[in-house]
């Protein structure tokens, strides 16, 4: 058994998304899943390891998001790449998208925690 060594919940999302990276080429991607931490996501468009980028992305339940960050893992498949990025904040914009991803991330989890929590009481009534 494998013990999961992140701090942070991470949350699946399959939202699209728009970056921009401080070197100026712009693209666009799929999210995989975030957290408070930073989000991991797939685009044909090539980034490097360190480049700063910034991402704006509506989550699923409707909330906009636009967060800064490094890339920190590339993955290359074929056309298509996938990025691990991890979060910066800067500034006071950057903090107030952090409230508002962490107040995402708060519910999306205690949604998961009651649909498991469900499945498990159905599973012991069977």
């Amino acid at each position: 058994m494998s013990l999961e060594k992140r701090r942070f919940i991470r949350i699946v999302e399959g939202s699209p998304l728009t970056f921009v990276a401080a070197k100026g080429l712009s693209g666009e991607g799929e999210l995989l899943d975030i957290s408070l931490r930073g989000m991991r996501f797939v685009s044909e468009s090539m980034l490097t390891t360190g480049e700063k980028i910034r991402t704006v992305f509506i989550l699923t339940n409707g909330i906009s998001l636009d967060l800064t960050g490094v890339v920190r893992h590339v993955q290359g498949k074929g056309r298509k790449h996938l990025y691990g990025v991890e979060f910066s904040i800067h500034d006071q914009r950057d903090l107030k998208e952090h409230i508002k991803l962490n107040d995402y991330i708060v519910r999306a989890r205690a949604e998961q925690d009651r649909i498991l929590q469900k499945e498990l009481l159905k599973k012991k009534l069977v």
